[in-house]
């Protein structure tokens, strides 16, 4: 039993570690995200304030008055930025939603 404690006790600390590296790094990619989404203007910066998850592209794009198109690669862009998530509504619609 007490050795069962200590490798728990190991594991735990490992995974402390684990998530410090982690925050170290984020840190970083959040920083050069901020900076990039503080460049924002016009339309990308009213649909990337849209990406709430509650609005799909279509409606963004109908409230912006711009294609969808636009709104899509936009969307994309933000994505591998690691600014946004998808979620999937009903019948397969795409929702994004902003992480930052």
């Amino acid at each position: 039993m007490e050795q069962n404690s200590k490798i728990l006790k190991e594991i735990l600390d490992e995974i402390k570690d684990i998530r410090r590296s982690i925050n170290i790094i984020a840190a970083t990619q959040r920083d050069k995200a901020k900076d990039s989404l503080s460049k924002l203007k016009g339309k990308r910066k009213k649909m990337y304030n849209m990406f709430n998850g509650k609005n799909s592209l279509e409606d963004i794009s109908k409230k912006l008055k711009t294609t969808h198109e636009n709104v899509r690669q936009f969307s994309i862009e933000c994505e591998k930025a690691g600014l946004v998530e998808f979620f999937k509504g009903k019948r397969g619609i795409k929702y994004p939603k902003k992480i930052i």
